[in-house]
């Protein structure tokens, strides 16, 4: 089987700089993900409600060690209004604030509601990845931890439904598909190194050799709660790629592996959702050369 090699190594990939709006960031991102993770322990576990909602906040207390916004000079309450589940705690609204404001390296005399300025993508990838791992840290010493894990992963899932267009697949087949990974690491991903192989029988195999997200977050202790908030998507990604699509994985960076080794497989050719063994894997970058 033929593999391509997409992508170089970058040292310096997550150091390139981007632009953030810091209210615009928290209500996008934070707020809404919050907003729809507080729903569904709600409607799943509303026994344990105040007590996840408490042992939260004071997750993101004990780690934000400096208080950029308090109630009493921001008005907390009309910025989360719109969040029918988080306006109900204006004051886990504004710790999780004040704890991305501390990842974000806010500078001082910035105006919340309208400067924008620079951040590396570190620190971009820190302000999403941080908070989803600090809301299932707390879940899962809220509830039992594996009860925790699967009602994240079904959050995950609709949080997803909700904010995903519904527009037709996105690929017709493996081909189109792989062709967008190698105008993606040429164009817009640098430090990103995959291997791609051909499509064979409905399946197009793929080994990730690096991982941004995990170099960013590599501090984190807990590999398997990074691996819920880091690859657990990909799983959906692939189906939302096209219905027909089914991603198969078993090793992670996320957990300790060299790499990740993936399989696309399209049911529509086969069902057959057989994993290779790791030694496969491990062979591609001679077989690619």
């Amino acid at each position: 089987m033929k593999f391509r090699k997409s992508g170089v190594h970058d040292p310096l990939a997550l150091e390139s700089k981007r632009n953030i709006q810091p209210i615009e960031h928290a209500k996008l991102s934070q707020f809404t993900r919050l907003n729809c993770l507080l729903g569904f322990v709600k409607k799943f576990y509303p026994e344990v409600l105040e007590e996840y909602t408490t042992n939260l906040q004071r997750r993101y207390d004990s780690l934000a060690t400096t208080t950029y916004v308090q109630r009493s000079t921001f008005d907390i309450v009309s910025l989360i209004s719109e969040f029918d589940s988080l306006k109900e705690f204006p004051d886990l609204a504004l710790s999780n604030l004040n704890y991305l404001f501390q990842i974000l390296q806010l500078p001082a005399n910035v105006d919340l509601e309208n400067d924008s300025f620079e951040i590396t993508q570190r620190i971009q990838l820190q302000a999403v990845l941080y908070h989803k791992y600090q809301n299932l840290f707390s879940l899962a010493n809220t509830i039992d931890r594996n009860e925790a894990i699967e009602l994240y992963k079904a959050y995950h899932d609709e949080f997803m439904r909700m904010t995903t267009s519904t527009q037709k697949d996105r690929f017709d087949n493996l081909e189109e598909l792989a062709e967008q990974w190698f105008q993606e690491d040429t164009i817009s991903s640098p430090g990103l190194i995959r291997y791609v192989s051909e499509v064979k029988d409905g399946k197009l195999f793929l080994r990730k050799d690096t991982c941004l997200w995990n170099d960013a977050i590599e501090e984190l202790e807990d590999k398997e709660l990074k691996y819920v908030i880091c690859c657990y998507g990909d799983y959906g990604a692939a189906k939302r790629d096209n219905k027909h699509f089914v991603m198969t994985m078993k090793h992670t960076i996320i957990e300790g592996h060299n790499y990740c080794d993936c399989v696309y497989h399209d049911t529509r050719v086969s069902t057959d959702l057989t994993h290779p063994s790791d030694d496969f894997f491990a062979s591609i970058e001679t077989e690619s050369n």
